[in-house]
């Protein structure tokens, strides 16, 4: 089941192609094994494999076969290239060439408003597999969230239209397989890139659930099923103008021999690690003497442990160690697809597994900054000399020093006191004296190296100056406008309306103060009563760049206090003032955030109808783990594009801070966090992430913090589905 909202979206006319082309890969018949690939101009291909010199197909259709589906927005009829001209129509609009194959593109939608799907072919004679890449870009102007993209395929094994299904979780690899005189053949799909759902069982049935936008990853492994395969892939949203690319590869052999991959490893960088292939004979009487192959797809270094010829046994399994070395100058996160192929006597197989580089700091020396990556300062008009201490760690032993440096897109107003690599110390303290110049905002980049394998972090400070244009002498206008008992007063910052931000208090309200500060007008009341017996006080400070901070201090009897603030970082909107809360808008958007005289902090999002919540508690104490902790704050900040992140702090009593964060973008969607902070050290632990990246709250999801039975619990009505990733 998929959170895939289903409303019908109107499809604009398909954009004229150009004189449409079939190609042909392979096909020279002279390697047992090889393949001939006919790709046609739908996006359907004809495969055959030759067989002692004659050719037998590999799908069921004899002009060509797969299907590729695109699901969207909840679209209530997925677009379908290979079936009907409901993708782009069955001429593409693009073709040509790339290496070792070709390329088709359809779109649909006009030339400047679409959606493209492009599709790769690559092919290598006479291998028996080869690669998918499929690409949907979104041109349509707007998001397009819970995308969905299947490839499926009717198969025909041996001469015949049946066999067995296949799944094997650990490599991502789906299939059909039948064993004909003691040989398996088998047509396998494996997702390069993971997939979130599969089906390999009658051709039809497949093909239904493909259509309607849908695998149900199930199999049929009876050896009689008419048989077809497919693969899906999911992804929450390709904002306009991003692409979204998918990698696969599909392979056909016939052989009494069977070669395993295994699971994808992850490699550290600059380091050779294992992966274990294994072998088997799997034919019924005859033994076997195997010689084995190898490439990868980034020609990376490697080696086999198994160099010379080996005999197998019927139904006896070799392993065979593939090592490789993953460059010192590769980045984490980039793969590379390992093929090993075994060949016997009269036949041969392959299998491929799957490398992935990543970032080991023991052995790469990795500086990090103890106190974050991005911190936004706000900073004075006049000349003012701030200082700022950074922190790092050097994870290594060796005997290099880290090396500082600074850039400053300034000019001339930074120094730091670690520019040149003296001692192995790590930390350092940054200066910025802020000047009368014309810049309103200024970035200072400061990058830390370890010598010995070039790695290196960067701390990026954002600096917000302010000053006086376009600000009247005062505190707001002069009169205010009346309307419905409330008192609007407009806090000026230049000649357009939209950049304002108004102050709205209730004419019913007395001791209220407002007063025009240096850099910004500060308005507040002090010493509310609540029917709690606490007593709040209220603070707004609207600053002269357009930027806004409103905050509740609760009181309670004991005199622990909790703080409560909404900053909104984004130009103009609007702030309500009442005994009861304060309320902040942005002007012009869907937004509101709300903080409650007893410290409940409340942000709503409208997108597409629906309103995404994200609400903190206001109880003042709690327990983690059975320990008594106090909660000190809830913050919320809206910041220039208009995403909304939500802080609740509690302190435990061994002076540790536990940090819950929400991030909602504009579209409604949220991604929670927990954070720890050592309060003497200010180390900040790395945020353990309630759901993967790929996998947020959906729009229209509430996200509530709050306190049961003395416990602090993280609630939402994301509904469980198989996008739902838990870290």
């Amino acid at each position: 089941m998929k959170y895939i909202f289903r409303v019908m979206l109107l499809l604009c006319a398909f954009v004229a192609s150009l004189n449409a082309t079939t190609y042909t890969l392979g096909g020279v018949g002279t390697t047992l094994g090889e393949l001939k690939i006919t790709l046609n101009d739908a996006g359907t291909m004809k495969v055959d494999r030759n067989i002692s010199g004659t050719w037998d197909k590999q799908y069921y259709s004899t002009s060509g076969g797969g299907y590729m589906v695109i699901n969207y927005d909840g679209l209530g009829t997925p677009l379908i290239q290979g079936k009907s001209t409901t993708f782009g129509g069955t001429s593409p609009y693009a073709e040509g060439t790339i290496s070792n194959g070709y390329f088709k593109e359809w779109k649909n939608g006009t030339a400047d408003n679409n959606i493209t799907l492009r599709y790769e072919l690559e092919y290598t004679s006479p291998n028996q597999y080869f690669k998918h890449k499929w690409s949907i870009t979104n041109n349509s102007g707007s998001t397009k969230n819970d995308v969905v993209f299947i490839r499926g395929v009717d198969t025909y094994l041996s001469g015949g239209d049946s066999g067995a299904g296949t799944w094997n979780a650990n490599t991502n690899t789906v299939g059909v397989k039948k064993v004909v005189d003691g040989k398996e053949q088998t047509l396998t799909l494996k997702g390069i890139t993971t997939p979130s759902g599969y089906s390999s069982k009658g051709y039809n049935l497949i093909q239904a659930d493909a259509y309607s936008g849908d695998l149900k990853n199930d199999l049929n492994t009876n050896s009689s099923t008419d048989n077809g395969y497919g693969m899906e892939w999911n992804t929450t949203s390709i904002a306009n103008s991003e692409t979204w690319s998918i990698t696969a590869y599909e392979s056909f052999t016939f052989s009494s021999l069977e070669v395993n991959a295994p699971v994808k490893k992850q490699c550290y960088i600059g380091t050779t690690c294992t992966l274990s292939f294994s072998v088997k004979n799997i034919h019924a009487t005859d033994s076997d003497t195997i010689t084995l192959s190898k490439s990868n797809s980034k020609n990376w270094s490697s080696t086999l442990d198994q160099t010379s010829s080996f005999v197998l046994a019927t139904a006896e399994t070799k392993t065979v160690e593939y090592n490789i070395t993953i460059p010192h100058n590769s980045t984490v996160g980039e793969q590379s697809e390992l093929f090993l192929t075994a060949t016997g006597l009269s036949n041969s197989q392959m299998a491929i597994g799957l490398v992935e580089a990543y970032d080991d700091p023991s052995v790469n020396a990795e500086p990090v900054f103890a106190d974050g990556e991005v911190t936004n300062i706000m900073v004075a008009q006049a000349p003012v000399e701030y200082t700022i201490s950074i922190g790092a760690t050097d994870s290594d032993t060796d005997a290099n020093n880290l090396v500082w440096s600074i850039s400053d897109s300034y000019f001339g107003n930074t120094s730091i006191d670690k520019n040149t690599s003296t001692t192995n110390e790590t930390n350092a303290t940054y200066k910025y004296t802020s000047t009368n110049g014309t810049y309103k905002t200024d970035k200072i980049t400061i990058t830390l190296t370890d010598p010995s394998d070039s790695s290196k972090a960067e701390l990026t400070i954002n600096l917000t100056r302010l000053d006086d244009v376009g600000v009247s002498t005062g505190t707001f206008d002069a009169t205010p406008t009346v309307i419905s008992g409330t008192n609007i007063y407009t806090v000026p910052l230049d000649d357009t309306d939209s950049n304002n931000v108004d102050v709205n208090i209730s004419t019913s309200q007395s001791g209220v103060t407002s007063v025009k500060q240096t850099n910004y007008v500060e308005t507040k009341k002090d010493d509310v009563s609540n029917s709690d017996g606490t007593t709040s006080n209220f603070n707004i400070k609207v600053y002269n760049n357009g930027q806004s901070e409103s905050l509740i201090k609760n009181i309670a009897a004991n005199g622990d206090e909790k703080i409560s603030t909404i900053k909104m970082m984004s130009l103009g909107g609007q702030i309500s003032f009442d005994d009861k809360n304060i309320t902040a808008s942005v002007k012009d958007s869907n937004i509101t955030a709300r903080v409650d005289s007893n410290g409940t902090v409340t942000s709503t999002i409208e997108s597409g109808g629906k309103v995404t919540t994200v609400s903190t508690l206001a109880d003042e104490t709690t327990k983690i783990n059975g320990v008594d902790a106090t909660i000190q704050s809830s913050i919320v900040t809206i910041d220039a594009s208009n995403n909304v992140e939500t802080v609740v702090e509690v302190k435990k009593s061994d002076g540790t801070i536990l940090k819950a964060i929400t991030t909602t973008s504009s579209d409604g969607t949220v991604i929670v966090k927990v954070v720890t902070e050592n309060s003497t050290t200010g180390v900040i632990s790395t945020p353990i992430k309630i759901f993967a990246d790929t996998s947020p709250y959906p729009v229209g999801s509430s996200v509530k913090i709050e306190n049961i039975d003395g416990e602090l619990y993280i609630k939402s009505n994301m509904p469980i589905t198989s996008n739902m990733k838990v870290q």
